[in-house]
């Protein structure tokens, strides 16, 4: 579908072209206006079918089109039964749950006592920068059935394990915990210590550290299961071990049991209490629970259900000394299995025993045989070697290795499942559902259609929930581990689709992920897009489909031989959401001029804000055009749209379309990637490189105001100053915006603007720095500077892996070409990799974390800030390690 510029009849548009051709920003030819005008036809004829079906608002219904989800490859029952458990609550330090729309949760809590076993700080329960912990994350994680975490709390590391059952059915956590000395290993350890040795060396380890008394950190551990559905917990005696244990019943699962058959403590003082009752909250459990502890920090051991109503939470109580370690298991029952008194808790009672296999030395060797597996397969898939010049032999070697794992892990293993509706805030609407009109103006909002969301989040502590330009990067990774995951989150949020064609760029589903959102945060406005990076995502997915060697090799491995024809039954599947998603961009996010597009979404200029944001972008602050109106053009926009129009050619083929259509797509691909249009539209002569275009100046800043009383601060408010008015014209702010067209590998090889853009990417005075790419020139009169006096700079000079690693992708494919400037791309690709690389890795080390930013401050160069652990897109540094791209 054609940018609005184009909804035109044919004729009137090819002489807007000719009249156009000779402008700045014009684009002559008639034939890609009349190309245009056939997929506006098409398209729309086809999106309008989709949803013409479905009753209701379009805004709020689901498009009217085959779910995603409903695709053989993910209904298939084998894979239902392996996927159906998982660490899916990323949120939580440790959290397991189903795939099912109301789940039994598992999770956990722990604290540390003093001599008295009294409760010392807060209870640990959901991941918070505010904890202040040493270090945490997945050191392996499969996307499936294992993984091992280590979470270093202060004096305290605590490892746990988790592993299913071949079946999916049964899962087993391991708690193992120790003191950790002040100074005690560096922030690449990957915690690998005795307790993944064996039971003997485990015992030993106990009685030696028993010598030492003051190694015997105490230590509270809670691990519950909660329900948010139908069925029933109880809280039960007498079970594997002599322990307390879980019993539980839903119509999903059936019965099951949670049972600690083995528990060791150092010196063997430990003991246990337990807690039963209702809650319809599971995020804040930590403020639940904190009360009901006695004076020497116990839970109550009892059971307390409102107005008779069955237990939705039931949590188990361990109070031990470290070195420690508790197996937890979870077991499927079948119904004769289980007596009626043992599903209800009765004590005396035993339950059916736990999985054999699951825990003490059987554990053992299967946590060992499972972290072999992961450690060859990431090798396998992820060919990492020391860069010439680097720290050579083993020692170095293996430390880069463990970093790459743990960063490639906590991705993985930050992938959520979630459930619910989002909040949506729609210009159309001025009144709430129940009719009464909405205060101030503001569109109304409503729920949207309720569904559920495979996805990884972007950080664990700070954003635990589904960003949709996030995600398309997430999977550029993923895809190469596991594709078959890779086609179930993005299947997922294509389902998310409404009758026109929109998606909500955040996903804040469920009461755990709106928890950590500020209220004002949570509606999305139907006029906002974001970046459509799902296009790259679903690059290996095209690429298999077509049959290409090398990508359905990679499918193999988790789609099984016929990975080409699942591939393709899976973009045939997205064809008809694709349009609509395409289609929703073209009609609502084009520019003033044919091919020229807009984000829309940007906060009007105020009394507060120096230069308004463009949140939809997914750059924030980056500086755009100083007053927002309707005569801007963006030019990452045209290039992500230049970008989705080729992969949609390329779909429209294998999705069988109508050969118009094929062709309209085919043509509309050609004339984006046409360096003449995009040269007249965003190529500056003048400044010699790529920009935005609209009104635009640069005499504003933020001035100090009066307060209204003496005893107040003054406040710092935008003002314009100098007598030149704003004026259409190219923004001079140079910096990643500048480079898209680059960056998603638009130019031709040989084009002169390649080259301007080469050598200002390295010139140390604009984007260059021994730790990355800035994201503006440190020569921009905007670099580092706050939006408002509360608002610091976000976009505005700090390093973001994400872009860098595109443009290290780009430097690659510009080696690769035939072109006069392919030596100096290899070039700056090896020292790019190398500066991106080194630094992500020194933080790492010094810090424990992977970091959403990297400074560019003077005094902080290179220096890790923002949210961490943030392993979304920043875990991009392992491709660039193994020097792989899509």
């Amino acid at each position: 579908m054609a940018p609005r510029g184009a909804l035109r009849t044919p004729a009137a548009a090819a002489a807007a072209a000719s009249r156009k051709g000779s402008g700045r920003g014009g684009c002559g030819g008639n034939w890609a206006w009349i190309a245009l005008a056939v997929v506006v036809a098409v398209v729309a004829v086809a999106s309008g079918a989709l949803y013409a079906r479905r009753p209701g608002d379009p805004m709020f219904t689901p498009l009217a089109a085959e779910r995603m989800q409903e695709l053989p490859l993910f209904t298939e029952l084998a894979r239902q039964r392996e996927m159906l458990w998982g660490t899916y609550r990323p949120q939580a330090y440790f959290g397991v749950r189903t795939r099912l729309p109301q789940s039994v949760l598992g999770g956990l809590l722990w604290w540390e006592n003093d001599a008295q076993s009294r409760p010392l700080g807060r209870p640990r329960h959901m991941c918070t920068q505010e904890d202040g912990l040493s270090r945490y994350g997945w050191t392996r994680h499969d996307g499936r059935s294992f993984g091992e975490q280590t979470i270093v709390d202060h004096g305290l590391e605590l490892t746990t394990s988790f592993v299913k059952s071949p079946d999916g059915r049964d899962w087993s956590v391991r708690l193992s915990g120790r003191a950790r000395p002040a100074g005690d290993g560096d922030g690449d350890d990957d915690g690998d210590g005795a307790e993944d040795g064996d039971e003997a060396a485990a015992a030993a380890a106990t009685a030696a550290a028993a010598q030492k008394d003051d190694q015997h950190r105490r230590v509270s551990l809670v691990y519950y299961l909660g329900n948010e559905g139908a069925g029933s917990l109880r809280v039960g005696g007498g079970g594997a071990g002599g322990n307390n244990y879980v019993s539980g019943r839903t119509p999903d699962l059936g019965p099951f049991t949670l049972q600690a058959p083995l528990v060791r403590s150092a010196s063997r003082k430990w003991s246990q209490h337990w807690f039963s009752g209702t809650t319809a909250h599971f995020h804040n459990l930590t403020e639940q629970l904190t009360p009901l502890l006695s004076r020497t920090g116990d839970l109550p051991s009892r059971s307390h259900a409102r107005g008779g109503d069955a237990p939705s939470l039931a949590a188990l109580q361990f109070k031990l000394r470290t070195p420690f370690q508790v197996d937890l298991v979870f077991t499927s029952h079948a119904e004769a299995d289980v007596p009626a008194a043992a599903a209800g808790g009765d004590d005396g009672v035993p339950p059916p025993a736990p999985n054999a296999v699951m825990w003490g030395e059987t554990l053992t060797a299967l946590l060992r045989a499972k972290a072999t597996q992961f450690d060859e397969r990431f090798a396998n898939t992820f060919p990492i070697a020391l860069e010439a010049g680097e720290s050579a032999g083993a020692a170095a070697f293996e430390a880069r290795l463990r970093f790459a794992r743990a960063t490639f892990s906590n991705l993985l293993g930050g992938v959520g499942y979630f459930h619910g509706r989002s909040v949506i805030a729609n210009p159309r609407h001025r009144q709430r559902a129940d009719g009464r009109p909405s205060t101030g103006g503001e569109p109304a909002t409503r729920d949207y259609f309720a569904a559920p969301l495979y996805t990884a989040v972007p950080s664990r502590s700070f954003f635990p929930r589904g960003f949709m330009w996030d995600e398309g990067f997430h999977q550029l990774l993923i895809a190469r581990w596991d594709l078959s995951i890779t086609m179930d989150v993005l299947g997922h949020w294509l389902d998310l689709i409404n009758g026109e064609g929109w998606i909500p760029r955040e996903q804040i589903l469920g009461e755990e992920a709106r928890s950590r959102v500020p209220a004002e945060f949570v509606a999305q406005h139907t006029t906002n897009a974001n970046p459509p990076t799902f296009f790259l995502a679903l690059e290996p997915v095209v690429a298999c489909a077509e049959g290409e060697g090398a990508a359905a090799a990679t499918a193999s491995r988790s789609l099984g031989p016929d990975s080409a024809g699942e591939c393709l039954a899976f973009v045939q599947r997205a064809w008809p959401r694709l349009q609509a998603w395409y289609g929703w961009f073209n009609r609502t996010q084009s520019g003033p001029r044919p091919f020229s597009y807009r984000w829309r979404g940007r906060q009007q200029p105020g009394l507060t804000e120096l230069n308004p944001k463009t949140l939809t972008s997914g750059l924030d602050d980056y500086p755009r055009a100083s007053h927002p109106s309707a005569d801007e053009r963006h030019v990452d926009l045209f290039c992500w749209m230049a970008m989705a129009s080729e992969k949609m050619a390329r779909i429209a083929r294998l999705a069988g379309a109508p050969a118009a259509v094929r062709d309209a797509f085919a043509d509309t691909a050609r004339a984006l990637r046409d360096n003449a249009v995009l040269n007249r539209l965003h190529w500056s002569e003048k400044l010699q490189m790529y920009a935005d275009y609209g009104r635009h100046t640069r005499n504003v800043r933020l001035a100090p105001k009066r307060a209204s009383h003496p005893s107040q601060a003054p406040r710092w408010e935008r003002e314009e100053f100098g007598k030149a008015p704003p004026s259409n014209r190219f923004v001079n702010q140079f910096g990643y915006v500048s480079l898209f067209p680059f960056l998603l590998r638009l130019l031709d090889p040989a084009a002169p603007q390649l080259n301007a853009t080469l050598h200002r990417l390295r010139d140390p005075e604009l984007l260059w720095a021994p730790y990355g790419l800035r994201s503006l020139a440190k020569s921009s009169d905007m670099y580092q500077a706050r939006n408002t006096e509360h608002d610091p700079p976000y976009w505005r000079g700090p390093v973001w892996i994400n872009i860098n690693y595109l443009a290290a992708a780009a430097l690659q494919h510009y080696a690769g070409a035939e072109g006069p400037f392919r030596e100096e791309a290899r070039r700056l690709h090896r020292e790019l990799v190398r500066n991106v690389v080194g630094n992500v890795y020194a933080e790492y080390r010094r810090t424990g974390f992977v970091w959403e930013q990297y400074d560019s401050a003077a005094g902080n160069e290179g220096r890790g800030k923002g949210s961490h652990p943030f392993t979304g897109w920043s875990a991009l540094v392992v491709s660039m390690m193994a020097q792989q791209y899509v």
